[in-house]
């Protein structure tokens, strides 16, 4: 019998400059993270957000470019659409069949999430995605 390898957990960061807005908004660092387990991926953005996804629902995990007027923090960002977003570069954008139940203040219904992991390319590893060429 072979051991099987724990949940990864990644930090959910903030761009150095939003840090203290992060703090107000999110809470300490350790409230802020991503975790792909056995069977699905949990993300927490403090006590605002928080998302469990069975692994079979992302259908694809994607680099995502995100522009500085969707602001940051826990954000409804396009229909059925969640982000727990602290910076615009090394965003990752999970699409996910058939769509999930996020709580992002209330609770919406999500197609797509959207996140800001540390290292974005470990994430995009973890779920089978293509690395980001922007790193």
């Amino acid at each position: 019998m072979t051991a099987q390898p724990g949940p990864t957990r990644l930090p959910l960061v903030w761009a150095t400059w939003l840090r203290p807005l992060g703090w107000l908004i999110a809470g300490a660092a350790d409230q802020n993270w991503v975790e792909v387990g056995q069977g699905s991926l949990t993300a927490s953005f403090g006590s605002l957000g928080q998302a469990e996804v069975p692994l079979a629902c992302i259908r694809s995990a994607l680099p995502l470019r995100w522009p500085w007027w969707r602001g940051y923090g826990v954000r409804w960002y396009d229909r059925e659409a969640v982000g727990f977003v602290g910076r615009g570069r090394g965003v990752v954008e999970l699409t996910l069949d058939p769509p999930i139940q996020v709580r992002a203040v209330l609770q919406r219904r999500a197609r797509r999430l959207a996140l800001s992991p540390r290292d974005p390319d470990r994430l995009l590893a973890l779920l089978g995605g293509p690395a980001d060429p922007e790193g």
